[in-house]
């Protein structure tokens, strides 16, 4: 089904049920209807709610309920602006008979997974969550920030007391569950946090059928899950694992520099394959596309192959950081066209000798890049090895994990 029929199935001409049936906890512990809500246009908002007075209070707060009201009469609200800005220009695409590569619509998404249909303004039974436990991660991610990461946080703020974060308290978490179909773990890191344990172990004796609940985690597969969590995921449908993969090999830690080694991802990615024989996993992968990676994306492609490519797959996609002044010293977009142009050649030269990954999801990580690689940029003058040293506001986290950037290629030959 083409996207505008899709579209058109929708009960308003911008509804989604997200407002209706999910929330998302921020870094911050705001409640949004949504991930893709938060941004700089809800940052001063006083009106957001916040998790510490309970998922619940959130979902019925005047805050969602003119988001709803907006939608019933087929507004754009502005926190939707990063969905709309994707939906018109795949629906520009389609109309002129080209295939839309940039991602999903979730709109059309969701509505598919809790089934909600309601176009009054009280909320539905809550059917999609989204939350991280805390900020706890063990890597410091070039594009991540200190809200999101403990050790950004103790790299940046070293004597400072990290704060607890995300929903602080499985309490707060106090909604019914009952029909829950959908629940999405970002991090941090989820598999480093306890707290998570027990939320998993709560949502699933409050469901009123386990059977059915999905669970989705972001995770950077340099930890593996306890047995508790390994038991809950016994007991449902089933469980997607999202690698959040920047890089291979030793060059893994030029966009990811942490405290862990690249075999600690080997041994954790064919722990969960071998876990596939007892638990229902689906696999995929999220790659952020920066300047220290748009090199390695097919070397991405070989390894996700390797792994994975005998699993059971779902998505595999490349996200492309966005085109801000904050982001400039690490954007693909400033590096030189004789850069880009030598990473295309590359690109060329593994499309022909392996046209049997370019049939499988794989290929959407190459796809997507091709699509943006030659977006223009925000510099006076290209990216180089120096000036991404000197000038990233993040160029502390390379510092204190002893990242030189010398295998990154991509100064001019």
């Amino acid at each position: 089904m083409l996207i505008r029929e899709k579209i058109n199935k929708l009960p308003t001409a911008s509804y989604c049920a997200y407002v209706w049936s999910g929330a998302a906890v921020g870094t911050d512990g705001t409640v949004m209807p949504c991930c893709r809500w938060f941004g700089p246009h809800t940052r001063h908002d006083d009106g957001i709610p916040h998790i510490r007075d309970g998922l619940k209070s959130a979902r019925e707060s005047n805050y969602f309920t003119n988001i709803r009201k907006q939608m019933i009469a087929g507004k754009r609200p502005v926190g939707c602006k990063n969905c709309w800005k994707l939906e018109d220009a795949s629906l520009k695409e389609e109309d002129e008979g080209l295939k839309p590569v940039r991602g999903s619509l979730p709109r059309v998404q969701i509505d598919r997974r809790t089934g909600t249909r309601s176009t009054d303004t009280t909320p539905a039974k809550i059917r999609y969550l989204e939350t991280g436990i805390s900020s706890l991660c063990n890597m410091a991610c070039i594009m991540c920030s200190e809200r999101a990461s403990s050790t950004i946080y103790s790299i940046h703020r070293p004597k400072e007391k990290i704060p607890t974060g995300f929903h602080e308290s499985n309490d707060n978490i106090d909604d019914d569950l009952s029909e829950l179909l959908y629940l999405k773990f970002v991090g941090g890191e989820p598999m480093l946090e306890h707290k998570h344990d027990s939320l998993l172990e709560k949502v699933i004796e409050l469901n009123n059928d386990p059977s059915k609940l999905q669970i989705e985690y972001h995770t950077n597969a340099s930890h593996f899950p306890s047995q508790r969590v390994i038991d809950c995921w016994k007991q449902i449908e089933n469980v997607k694992i999202i690698f959040s993969l920047d890089g291979i090999g030793k060059n893994a830690t030029l966009q990811r520099p942490g405290k862990y080694k690249w075999q600690d991802i080997e041994d954790t990615v064919d722990k969960y394959v071998e876990l596939t024989k007892e638990v229902n996993i689906d696999f995929a992968s999220n790659t952020v596309m920066t300047a220290l990676n748009v090199w390695q994306i097919t070397d991405i492609v070989d390894w996700l192959y390797d792994k994975i490519g005998h699993c059971n797959l779902d998505w595999f996609n490349v996200n492309p950081i966005f085109n801000t002044n904050e982001n400039k010293y690490i954007d693909f977009r400033n590096l030189s066209k004789e850069t880009k142009d030598r990473i295309k050649s590359k690109w060329d030269i593994w499309e022909d000798s392996n046209p049997l990954i370019q049939s499988t999801p794989f290929n959407k990580l190459l796809e997507v890049a091709r699509y943006h690689i030659d977006e223009e940029g925000n510099l006076d003058t290209h990216l180089t090895k120096d000036l991404m040293m000197k000038n990233h506001h993040m160029s502390i986290q390379w510092k204190h994990f002893n990242e030189d950037l010398s295998n990154l290629d991509i100064e001019e030959k």
